[in-house]
């Protein structure tokens, strides 16, 4: 896990001042100014390595976040399914019972044309039910693959954060205590091309 911010500025800002004054404290050897110079020339790629690896960890917060939101969405989902699922098998006995009453009360045996009513109601009962199962899995399914997308997304920003603090340290390095090229350093840059 990545520290707090709070502590990864403490442990640049320490790391930065032993740097800087050589090991010794930040106000016994030389001007107090200078060695101040000296540990925000040190600490600022620490501090921006920290604030990247911080911002990768705020990323794969916020990641994993979406995703626990994109998982609730799913079991929402199947819980609104098993309630339409009940819903419409109560509205399909409701609605054969009314044609049951419908065709004894006239009279009409169930045999034949009213048995084939009844069936056509059932079979568009069941076809919606096949339809609403169908869409219903398809949601979840795409929910699901959405959760497992986020997750990796949040890993990959942790990963991500990590790998941009190491290039930052990597490519600007520490600065050295003494950042102004001397008179030799210049004469021999100027000498290979360098100006």
């Amino acid at each position: 896990m990545c520290m707090p911010k709070q502590q990864l500025f403490q442990l640049a800002l320490v790391g930065a001042t032993a740097y800087a004054t050589g090991g010794a404290s930040a106000f016994t050897s030389g001007s107090t100014l200078s060695n101040l110079a000296n540990m925000a020339r040190v600490a600022a790629p620490f501090v921006g390595a920290g604030g990247q690896m911080y911002m990768g960890y705020l990323q794969a917060q916020q990641l994993r976040q979406k995703a626990n939101f994109v998982n609730f969405q799913a079991t929402t989902e199947k819980e609104a399914y098993a309630l339409r699922k009940v819903k419409r098998l109560r509205a399909l006995r409701l609605k054969i019972g009314e044609q049951r009453a419908l065709f004894s009360a006239a009279g009409i045996t169930l045999s034949g044309t009213p048995q084939d009513i009844m069936s056509y109601t059932a079979g568009n009962f069941a076809e919606d039910q096949y339809i609403d199962t169908f869409n219903t899995s398809q949601n979840i399914l795409s929910k699901q693959f959405s959760s497992d997308n986020l997750k990796h997304e949040a890993r990959i920003s942790l990963l991500g954060g990590m790998t941009s603090a190491a290039i930052t340290l990597g490519t600007r390095g520490v600065i050295p205590k003494s950042t102004n090229p001397t008179v030799v350093e210049t004469a021999a840059m100027e000498d290979i091309g360098f100006e």
